[in-house]
């Protein structure tokens, strides 16, 4: 098998063109509640069952009642939903039921719903994850979204640490799979940071046991989540670094792209070590996953103009240029 020679931050350095000098001048105002759902790249992502029992006052509880005073079901599903922080994520509701009054006189609603799935930050089978955020402008939302990325990627690492012992990789693999959720739980508090200035809001992660999967499988989201979506990722902070409208952005985004990028250079020799033991079938199956990955990437751009400017990301033609070109760059 034949890989690229050159580091990642090299690599990454030849890739990206010269940034113009940032020049903010859209004004990212308040209209409504707005919602970013973010992109997938993953191969399998699954919406997650939430129960949860929402506190509601007493006047909104009085006023969903019936003339005869019951709470029917659709003025239930009702209460749940606007006792959500963001409604959109409520795909279905399969139980809802008044579970009575607290001692202040609020109402106790209990609600059991599908909530949709998020697809963005590495991902893994221990770490469930929403799909969307939301704020009062889309640069709000956009980093709330961030943050959740950021801080469900610490799991992800962890429960990665947990495999690579399950497998026998190195000590060294391990700790590097540790030292990057460390990097997330920094970067998490950083965009957080920004987040709540911006008024952000974003769901609560769940977490459970590692899996012990085939090493097939874990080569495969390795090279989905990693070798792609973490390699993005890098690039795009590297572009933000520079483009990004203020110094306290550009330096944010600088600290996430020295970090991600080594978290893409683990990835990618975590890639390598995996071939080393796989079968030719299951390599070949490991490399499509990866591939149709970049495909999917390149197919999912499509970025406001006012983030273009209050983050600095890349629009559309230029990301897909750039995915393409780090596509191109892969040579197993």
């Amino acid at each position: 098998m034949r890989t690229h020679p050159l580091p990642l931050s090299v690599l990454f350095a030849a890739l990206l063109p010269a940034c113009p000098k940032p020049e903010p001048k859209t004004d990212d105002t308040s209209k409504d509640t707005v919602e970013d759902s973010g992109w997938c790249y993953g191969q399998n992502p699954q919406s997650t069952e939430v129960s949860e029992t929402f506190t509601v006052d007493a006047e909104t509880f009085q006023g969903a009642l019936s003339d005869d005073g019951t709470l029917t079901e659709e003025a239930c599903e009702a209460l749940c939903h606007g006792a959500h922080w963001e409604e959109s994520l409520i795909v279905e509701i399969y139980e809802c039921r008044d579970d009575g009054a607290t001692e202040s006189g609020e109402e106790l609603i209990f609600c059991h719903y599908l909530q949709s799935a998020y697809c963005e930050g590495r991902a893994h089978e221990a770490v469930r994850k929403q799909t969307a955020s939301a704020g009062p402008t889309l640069t709000a939302a956009w980093l709330a979204r961030a943050t959740h990325a950021e801080a469900s990627s610490v799991g992800s690492f962890l429960a990665l640490a947990s495999e690579l012992e399950h497998h026998n990789f190195s000590a060294d693999m391990v700790e590097r799979a540790r030292a990057a959720a460390r990097d997330e739980v920094a970067h998490a508090r950083m965009m957080s940071a920004f987040s709540r200035r911006a008024g952000g809001r974003r769901q609560a992660l769940e977490f459970k046991a590692p899996p012990r999967r085939t090493l097939e499988a874990l080569a495969t989201e390795n090279a989905v989540e990693g070798c792609v979506g973490e390699t993005w990722s890098a690039l795009q902070a590297h572009w933000q670094s520079q483009a990004a409208p203020t110094p306290e952005l550009r330096t944010l985004f600088r600290q996430i792209a020295a970090d991600e990028t080594r978290h893409a250079e683990l990835a990618r020799d975590l890639y390598k070590l995996a071939h080393a033991r796989l079968s030719d079938k299951a390599n070949k199956r490991v490399e499509s996953a990866r591939l149709a990955a970049f495909e999917r990437l390149v197919a999912s751009f499509d970025t406001d103009p006012v983030l273009v400017e209050t983050l600095g990301l890349p629009h559309k033609e230029v990301a897909q240029d750039l995915a393409k070109r780090l596509s191109n760059t892969w040579t197993a």
